[in-house]
């Protein structure tokens, strides 16, 4: 048995999460902008490091087999290879356009730009900043292109199975019963965790059943675990094990690093993120207050990390994503169509126009999407006093806003919604975990009904959920038997073009989509390499 400690999952954490900013700030941003970013980074870091303890945690430590460490970490390998890492299995068709966008990070120059510089790449593309940055050293040592998608595939394979990994033992950690840690019991937890899609589905878009159809799209798309790993993976990877640490933290010494390191790998879902924090500070000061050490716990969060990141992080990615096609309002599908960020759509147009049925429709849809996709777990976990009831409602209170708004063509701002479904997941899984009877106890299915209702309940709503990844995984290994579609082919199952270059997802040079900007009328365009 082996005890592994918060401190040290938190400091190899905060290490491997700085590393892809560092290179970021190293090879995109002019030497006067990169130096004194990455300096400050650097020392941050190194604060963040030495300053880091098991006092910072609520829970201490994890105790763990080496022999599940390994199963662990197997289980990390399959899912993020069946997930579409390294083109191995059969790929989502969110892929398609991150595969050309790993390519261009890995063998054209960087900052990636196009069209002679009129445009660049503005995207969530630190997920790949060291896979790309290996794959490059193999390309301009040996000049195979082959060889150094190889390696980078490879790559992030390995990086991509790390950080699964550490999220499986945060989640161990974070659902301990009596001290013990259930490790391969939380993983498949979280792995199938998801909102109750399949009910919303049959009632709103049965046709979605059908095998080709992702059935998350029949609301606003609250995205289950395996979503964030088979469609979204460079939003999520980095930012679950930082979210779980955010919520296993006891002071706000950290928060504000932690939370301009999500910020920096998944800007969208920082949104979230940022709710969390405010919602968890809240809750820190008043159980201070409560203690007469307020001022002592105000004192801690104006930390040098948090201020660095505040200096560093911060003015650098919003001047970068906010030259984002998608964040300026200037990419559209067609003449006239709204993507800046704004109220949601399907309730602004009703409004606007009048229309009673389609506000009417909004709003049923609405109810509906918010008691299956959290609403009906946060009543289990209230009822059943798992969890801080306060970030319980805190959390519940900010994922039922975010369907009144969007950005971008469809619903990127559900992205918004991944750490509050990530914290519910945790205490849901706890909740699982905590009223689990013992081996013999269960003498029959009755008797297990009898004794054990809630929990009997709870089981009936995460199975119903689970259909949505084992949709996914069904649905994927089916593709993978049909084999690969070359570039450039229309996929009439999936009603998908798949491309072979980043320009081919662009309409006029990059407005239909948010991968290209027109940079140069942009504050980043000043701080950017030429």
């Amino acid at each position: 048995m082996i005890t592994i400690s918060y401190k040290t999952i938190k400091r190899i954490l905060l290490i491997f999460t700085a590393v892809p900013v560092m290179i970021f700030f190293i090879g995109w941003l002019t030497p006067a902008a990169a130096v004194p970013a990455a300096l400050i980074l650097g020392i941050a870091v190194l604060l963040a490091f030495r300053g880091a303890g098991d006092e910072d945690g609520e829970h201490k430590a994890v105790s763990i087999g080496k022999k599940q460490i390994v199963i662990l970490s197997v289980i990390a390998l399959i899912w993020c290879v069946m997930g579409g890492q390294g083109g191995i299995f059969m790929q989502t068709f969110d892929h398609h356009a991150r595969n050309i966008i790993m390519t261009d990070l890995t063998l054209k120059d960087w900052p990636c730009v196009y069209s002679e510089g009129r445009y660049m790449l503005v995207y969530y593309i630190l997920t790949w900043m060291l896979p790309a940055l290996l794959g490059k050293g193999v390309y301009l040592l040996c000049g195979n292109a082959a060889a150094a998608m190889a390696v980078c595939n490879i790559s992030l394979i390995i990086q991509s199975t790390a950080l699964v990994t550490v999220t499986f033992l945060l989640v161990a950690m974070l659902t301990q019963v009596n001290g013990k840690a259930h490790p391969v019991k939380a993983a498949f937890l979280f792995m199938f965790f998801s909102g109750l899609d399949i009910v919303g589905t049959l009632i709103f878009n049965p046709y979605l059943m059908l095998i080709q159809f992702h059935i998350e799209w029949w609301d606003y798309q609250y995205a289950s675990m395996a979503t964030g790993l088979y469609y979204i993976y460079n939003q999520t990877l980095f930012l679950w094990p930082l979210v779980l640490c955010l919520i296993n933290e006891c002071s706000c010494k950290d928060f504000a690093f932690m939370g301009l390191l999500c910020f920096a790998h998944s800007p969208i879902a920082f949104v979230g993120v940022l709710a969390m924090c405010v919602i968890k500070a809240v809750c820190i000061y008043t159980d201070r207050a409560r203690e007469g050490q307020l001022k002592g716990a105000v004192r801690s969060t104006f930390t040098f990390q948090n201020i660095a990141a505040v200096v560093s992080i911060a003015p650098v990615f919003l001047m970068y994503y906010t030259a984002n096609a998608m964040v300026s309002g200037s990419a559209a599908h067609t003449e006239g169509q709204r993507t800046a960020l704004r109220i949601a759509d399907e309730l602004y147009d009703p409004v606007i126009a009048g229309d009673a049925k389609g506000i009417a429709d909004f709003f049923i849809l609405y109810i509906f999407a918010i008691v299956l996709e959290f609403g009906i777990y946060c009543i289990f976990l209230l009822k059943g006093k798992t969890g801080d009831r306060r970030m319980i409602v805190g959390n519940a209170l900010f994922l039922m806003a975010v369907p009144f708004f969007q950005l971008g063509v469809t619903d990127d701002l559900s992205r918004a919604a991944l750490p509050g479904l990530l914290y519910i997941c945790v205490l849901v899984t706890r909740y699982i975990l905590e009223r689990l009877p013992e081996k013999g106890e269960v003498k029959s299915l009755d008797h297990f009904v009898r004794n054990h209702t809630a929990l009997f309940l709870m089981l009936m709503c995460f199975a119903l959920g689970s259909a949505t990844p084992i949709t996914i995984v069904f649905r994927q290994t089916f593709y993978t038997i049909r084999g690969p579609l070359p570039p450039g082919k229309y996929d009439k199952n999936s009603d998908r073009y798949y491309y072979s270059k980043i320009d081919d997802y662009s309409f006029e040079g990059g407005r239909e989509g948010n991968f290209l900007a027109e940079y140069k009328d942009s504050p980043y365009y000043y701080i950017s390499k030429k």
